[in-house]
């Protein structure tokens, strides 16, 4: 086979260059081309859960700013009074919401009192109800003596037992003091009053403790028995 002349050479090549630049898409061939399509961005807003509702309130002031109002029962906790000052609330949530709390109530001369307000159903008495408390007390308590609760005011149907007791956080640590606890129940409600005093306050720790659940038996919603169906 004989070599290519130059001349041919440069005719190949010539050939091959035309044949490239035939080939070639032009940029008015590329506008022509559709571009794909935008992927669709989600929607963060739409895919998010929706906030949950806040819970009910429990607690609101008084209609009088004087109490603060348990809004399930209707009681009212003074913000003041026979010596006392409303110093806090306290809402559990085990039997569910707003059917077990307490107000807490400091006198600034010595004594606490807690009144707590529990929906227990109309199947607990109080007397099964103290004893649980009993043996709270006896468990928590280097306990002195059994003692009489202080009097409460005619008319008031509690279970009530009261113990002297050594020195807890809530008396000065070198007197001595006692405990004691009421419990009344009204419809589902059990109304309980624990109360820590030194022995000379127990007269105002009774006066204290009879206004608070004779308010309880005034205002507390207590509705009635469902009747049965009729056949």
């Amino acid at each position: 086979m004989r070599p290519l002349r130059p001349c041919c050479l440069l005719v190949l090549a010539s050939l091959v260059l035309t044949g490239c630049t035939l080939f070639t898409p032009s940029s008015s061939d590329a506008a022509k081309i559709p571009a794909p399509p935008p992927v669709a961005k989600p929607d963060a807003a739409a895919d998010a859960e929706p906030p949950a509702e806040p819970p009910a309130p429990v607690w609101q002031p008084s209609a009088d700013q004087t109490a603060l109002e348990h809004i399930a029962s209707g009681f009212l906790c003074p913000r003041e009074q026979d010596g006392f000052l409303l110093t806090g609330e306290e809402t559990f949530v085990g039997l569910g919401e707003g059917k077990d709390v307490a107000c807490l109530f400091r006198a600034a001369e010595g004594g606490e009192v807690k009144l707590h307000l529990t929906d227990f159903g109309r199947d607990v008495p109080a007397s099964a109800h103290l004893k649980g408390v009993q043996t709270s007390i006896t468990d928590t308590n280097t306990l002195l003596g059994n003692v009489p609760p202080p009097p409460l005011s005619a008319g008031l149907d509690t279970e009530a037992a009261a113990y002297h007791i050594r020195a807890t956080s809530a008396l000065r640590p070198e007197i001595p003091g006692h405990t004691a606890v009421w419990i009344t129940r009204i419809g589902p409600w059990h109304v309980k009053a624990r109360a820590t005093y030194e022995a000379d306050r127990s007269a105002q720790i009774g006066q204290f403790v009879s206004h608070l659940l004779t308010a309880a038996r005034d205002t507390i919603s207590a509705p009635a028995p469902t009747p049965p169906p009729q056949r």
